[in-house]
């Protein structure tokens, strides 16, 4: 008798068994027959399943022990790259520190904002001496909500030279005044500007520093005062000196008899006397602090005055009239044109009167026009005006032979080198009398226009 031992579509053999007599097997024989083969199968299936689990059991460990290498070599560059990481940090936070302790070493208040205008850091000198407050409470803020310290003005200009600097890239040094919070005192700074960017290279915000030039300016207005008190000094001496060459000329001219010596030595005496003058009046005007330039009108009226006062004897009917506008001319234009008019005002007074004839001498000076305005010392904008100068008197005139540009006459001459020295230009009209007019261009300051 034979069965299968498994399954009939995978079997693992036949288990067979024979009788020594011929005969009938049984169906509790073949029952046990087939039981047997059954256990048989189950044992080799066993087996298999053993042998199958043991393989991959081994092929499972194979896999862990490699996953095992692959995941320390893993975790071998993990620690590394945390090492490595934490290095970077620590770098990082040292060079941070380093920044931050560097800002705070600067003796000047420095400061860093985002394009919205809001404060992303600053030093010590900053949160002390402008705000006076912890850092914490100024990150995050923006000087809009700083009004105390930052006055409408400064928070004006610095939004207009944020934008420029922004939209130009260039940084413009303005000077701020600002009431520090630390003790009240209002003080000046020069503050400088730059922008910042990411590593992308993309703009981010503005670094500020603001140097306190308090004690500079001053430093520089007590120099500028004592400058001013030297140059007042030094036009008092001129005009001191001058009027001792003008007594020195008058005592030399009485040691001669000959009327042209003494003529020339009196109108020597007098051009002295017209520079004296000027400097008397820089050294009356320096009394307000401006040391450079002086009343005009004020002088011209001192001068003919003493032209006057020195040409005109006996009992001559002769008048001075004066139509000048308040205007404050410097030393280089109203030297020359003080000397012009002693000349001009000194030829009337001498020839244009003969005899016992009465008569009147003019001096007008109008602005003609403004020309274009441009910045100046010590104010925002200065006008280059255009002026008409006019000497003009209603005696006998020229002669009409005499060309006043070329002639002997030593006064039109230093006239004429004088009007040239200035830049001007100069015109006779012969009628009535004689008129000169002079035209010339001078730099004149509102400041000195309302005094």
């Amino acid at each position: 008798m034979s069965v299968i031992i498994g399954d009939v579509e995978k079997p693992f053999g036949i288990l067979g068994a024979h009788s020594a007599k011929k005969r009938k097997f049984t169906a509790d024989e073949t029952f046990f027959l087939n039981s047997v083969a059954f256990i048989i199968a189950e044992v080799i299936e066993r087996r298999y399943a053993e042998e199958e689990l043991h393989q991959y059991k081994e092929k499972l460990e194979e896999i862990v022990k490699e996953r095992t290498i692959e995941l320390t070599r893993a975790n071998e560059q993990l620690s590394m790259e945390i090492s490595r990481r934490k290095k970077v940090e620590k770098d990082l936070e040292n060079n941070v520190y380093f920044l931050k302790t560097l800002l705070d070493a600067i003796p000047s208040p420095v400061f860093y904002r985002n394009l919205e205008g809001i404060y992303q850091g600053c030093n010590d000198k900053f949160s002390r001496k402008i705000l006076n407050l912890p850092k914490i409470e100024i990150i995050g803020h923006s000087m809009q909500e700083f009004r105390e310290q930052f006055s409408e003005e400064t928070l004006r200009e610095t939004e207009y030279n944020d934008k420029i600097l922004l939209k130009e890239g260039k940084s413009l040094p303005n000077e701020l005044k600002i009431k520090c919070a630390i003790d009240g005192e209002l003080r000046d700074f020069l503050v400088y500007k730059a922008t910042y960017s990411n590593l992308a290279g993309e703009v981010i915000g503005i670094v500020g520093v603001m140097l306190d030039i308090t004690e500079r300016k001053k430093a520089e207005k007590a120099l500028l005062k004592t400058e001013e008190i030297r140059k007042k000094e030094i036009h008092h001496r001129i005009k001191n000196n001058l009027q001792v060459i003008s007594s020195l000329l008058s005592l030399q001219a009485e040691n001669f008899s000959d009327k042209k010596v003494k003529e020339s030595f009196h109108d020597s005496q007098n051009r002295v006397i017209s520079m004296s003058l000027i400097h008397e009046e820089l050294y009356r005007t320096g009394e307000t602090g401006d040391v450079e330039s002086f009343d005009f009108k004020a002088y011209i009226q001192k001068l003919a005055n003493e032209l006057f006062r020195s040409y005109v004897v006996g009992n001559k009917d002769l008048h001075l009239k004066l139509d000048m506008e308040n205007v404050f001319l410097g030393m280089d234009t109203g030297i020359p044109l003080g000397i012009i008019i002693n000349e001009l005002v000194s030829n009337s007074l001498k020839h244009a009167f003969p005899g016992e004839r009465g008569g009147e001498v003019n001096i007008r000076l109008h602005r003609l026009h403004n020309g274009e305005n441009r910045s100046c010392k010590d104010q925002d904008t200065c006008a280059i005006s255009e002026f008409l100068l006019i000497v003009s008197d209603n005696g006998t005139g020229l002669p009409e032979n005499i060309d006043f540009r070329n002639t002997s006459s030593l006064g039109l001459q230093l006239v004429n080198i004088l009007v040239d020295q200035i830049g001007g230009s100069i015109e006779l009209k012969k009628g009535e009398g004689t008129e000169f007019r002079i035209k010339f261009r001078e730099e004149v300051c509102p400041e000195k226009k309302q005094k």
